[in-house]
């Protein structure tokens, strides 16, 4: 046999794997590192959950190999994929999300961590990117963290303060690396004045909004909290659809940066020291990045992925142990744009509630579910009996319900609900 070519019988595809998902197709990447390789076993199982993902598929791919010594290597590599969405299949792809996380990958990511470089701090904002193309089909390839012993958090806890303290510290470096780069290279791509509530998305929502708001009024209802939250929830579409259309657009005249963008408990995952505690974090999931205040990305954060005991306690604490994160990160990294004043930032963070509000009503629910085959984004576009009987069950989990019973009095005080 040749130097660096995989046996030509292939594996039948098994549990639904994508044909391609085979021996031959990670020739390319083993040739960078490998003089002579033989690919012997090729397994393939998911990477993530049921649940855990829905704009992608995530497959954990083991690779037995033999080397020119006789020797067998394993290999592991996480291989990100467009899942069949059906009719949204399309749409998703107009988004752009996985031409956005391959810039991230191949160009940003490695820019942000080499300004931390330059000035003597080792850091990392995300696993190595191995290959990325749109043949056959929108895919990514990249080291697998869990082998380097990286974890995610339990979702449906949600974050201890020193846990919060981890991806704040990183957030901040990482919204701090984002402003020096627009200084020495003007704004970003196209692709990065989007995020979630993308104009290119409004039809989603509309069919979002539409194939729930019924049974959402129905069942909050029966909570414990204001009628002034199910009146402002009939009027979905001017109360939070529009609100934060106009709510994530950048201020020209205000601080901004690149948001993450999707920042809840999945989306970042931590490697623990000898005791359990963890030391560090690196964030996954680089699809909705958008460039605009770092507000969004802390509501969104705050609102999905704080424990209960401290995403309100706490709040005002977050807020400022981001900010100092930031300045001192600035500083260390000679921006010459002036970060935004702590006061700044917390009447932004009011301004962008909404934002908060809209997490807590969508993306909060299903970041506390019980993982379920029904837990994919058709389902909340469906009104069949079985989607139903999904979502009814999501928005009557004691966990979800209890939340709300705590963040809608915090929401009518603010204002978010006039």
């Amino acid at each position: 046999m040749a130097p660096n070519e995989t046996s030509q019988k292939e594996e039948k595809p098994k549990n639904g794997n994508p044909r391609w998902l085979n021996k031959f197709f990670f020739n390319d990447i083993l040739r960078k590192e490998l003089e002579y390789f033989k690919i012997i076993r090729v397994g393939i199982a998911p990477a993530t959950g049921k649940g855990e993902n829905y704009a992608s598929i995530m497959y954990r791919v083991k690779l037995q190999i033999e080397n020119k010594e006789k020797h067998v290597l394993q290999k592991t590599f996480i291989v990100k994929a467009l899942p069949d969405l059906g009719v949204h299949q399309d749409m998703i792809k107009q988004f752009n999300v996985f031409p956005k996380e391959i810039e991230m990958y191949d160009t940003l990511i490695p820019a942000f961590e080499k300004m931390y470089e330059d000035v003597g701090v080792k850091i990392r904002f995300g696993p190595s990117c191995l290959m990325a193309s749109n043949e056959p089909t929108d895919v990514i390839v990249m080291e697998d963290l869990n082998e380097k012993g990286y974890k995610v958090a339990n979702r449906q806890v949600g974050l201890d303060l020193h846990h919060c303290e981890i991806l704040l510290a990183k957030l901040a470096k990482f919204h701090a690396a984002s402003v020096l780069y627009y200084e020495k290279n003007g704004p970003f791509k196209e692709c990065f004045k989007d995020g979630i509530y993308s104009e290119k998305m409004r039809p989603v929502f509309e069919q979002f909004y539409e194939a729930n708001l019924k049974l959402f009024t129905e069942v909050i209802a029966t909570y414990d909290v204001t009628p002034k939250f199910g009146e402002m929830m009939k009027n979905w579409k001017d109360a939070i659809m529009e609100r934060c259309f106009k709510i994530v657009k950048p201020d020209p005249n205000g601080f901004n940066c690149l948001n993450h963008g999707d920042l809840w408990v999945n989306n970042f995952m931590y490697k623990y020291d000898s005791s359990g505690k963890a030391k560090d974090l690196v964030l996954v999931d680089y699809q909705m990045c958008h460039y605009t205040s770092p507000a969004i990305d802390l509501n969104y954060f705050i609102f999905t992925s704080c424990h209960k005991d401290i995403k309100l306690a706490k709040m005002d604490y977050l807020i400022q142990y981001y900010h100092k994160n930031l300045v001192s990160s600035m500083e260390l990294l000679k921006c010459t744009t002036k970060p935004l004043s702590l006061l700044d930032l917390q009447i932004d963070m009011l301004r962008k509630l909404p934002y908060g509000l809209s997490s807590t009503v969508g993306t909060f629910a299903i970041c506390v579910a019980e993982a379920s085959d029904e837990s994919e984004m058709e389902t909340f576009t469906r009104t069949d009996e079985k989607a139903v009987k999904y979502k009814k069950k999501l928005y009557t989990n004691p966990i979800y319900v209890d939340a709300l019973k705590q963040l809608v009095p915090f929401f009518d005080a603010k204002g978010a609900l006039d």
